[in-house]
């Protein structure tokens, strides 16, 4: 009998245990997937707050760009700072020829391996793929700029030369059972932000048919075919609507449709609205 007894109290404890064990292994991974999902949205709405910092206010527009499909993407690109809180730019000391993989500019402070170079005269330009180093010759201040792709234009001596950063998000699915937030800086190697994000979505509000405000995803605000940037509708852009849906990832298919949390966040940008708009 006191065996009987014992073998009854030992099961019921096991069970307890084992109940318990799976309540904190479920509240686990729920808090795991909150904190990827809040520093997911918190890393979005820095950046996206800082769009368009530092860039010209004439020419194309290319502070913002995205896709949106079943999961969209966003682009994200700023000047780069440098420590006196000045924009980091400088102009050509001589004319850009076509192919070009070197710049000659009047101001290299700021500039440093790895930003990416907008090219800005009064209207056109383009970005260069990757500052592969800087040289200060002379100790005036200019300097070199060398960079790893060549010039596609020829620009005339004065055009404006800046430093900027660009940062890429979108959902990787490329394992379907470890969906991840990925990024991209400066068009560099793919980097895994947070795992277990299932869905990002963008929605624009614009500065336009307001107080209800107009609202739109990115293929909104493209024309033509293939789709590019429609400058006058992505310069409205006043707030940007941010969403995102995460799952618990645990070690069995239970643990890993355990949870499912969708969180909205809002990020203003920066220096996107037409001079006087």
């Amino acid at each position: 009998m006191a065996v009987l007894v014992a073998s009854v109290a030992l099961a019921g404890a096991v069970t307890y245990y084992a109940y318990e064990a799976k309540q904190i292994r479920q509240t686990s991974l729920r808090v795991e997937a909150q904190q990827a999902l809040r520093a997911s949205l918190d890393a979005m709405a820095r950046d996206i707050r800082l769009a368009g910092a530092c860039l010209p206010t004439v020419g194309p527009f290319l502070a913002l760009d995205g896709t949106a499909g079943a999961t969209d993407s966003i682009t994200v690109r700023a000047g780069v700072v440098q420590g006196t809180a000045s924009c980091v730019w400088g102009t050509a000391t001589s004319t850009i020829s076509a192919g070009a993989t070197t710049i000659g500019v009047n101001q290299i402070s700021g500039f440093a391996p790895g930003q990416l170079v907008l090219i800005a005269p009064d209207t056109g330009g383009e970005i260069v793929n990757g500052v592969s180093g800087v040289s200060a010759p002379n100790g005036t201040g200019g300097g070199t700029i060398s960079l790893s792709t060549g010039v596609v234009n020829s620009y005339a001596a004065g055009t404006k030369v800046m430093a900027i950063e660009e940062r890429v998000y979108w959902v990787d699915t490329t394992n379907p059972a470890l969906p991840t937030l990925s990024l991209s800086v400066n068009r560099g190697p793919t980097e895994a932000f947070a795992a277990g994000i299932t869905g990002l979505q963008f929605r624009y509000v614009l500065n336009q048919n307001c107080p209800a405000c107009t609202v739109i995803d990115a293929n909104g605000a493209k024309t033509g075919s293939p789709p590019v940037n429609n400058d006058a509708v992505w310069r409205l852009v006043n707030d940007v609507i941010i969403t995102a849906t995460v799952q618990t990832i645990g070690a069995s298919p239970q643990e890993a449709s355990e949870a499912t949390l969708v969180e909205t966040t809002h990020a203003k940008p920066r220096n996107l609205l037409q001079p006087g708009a």
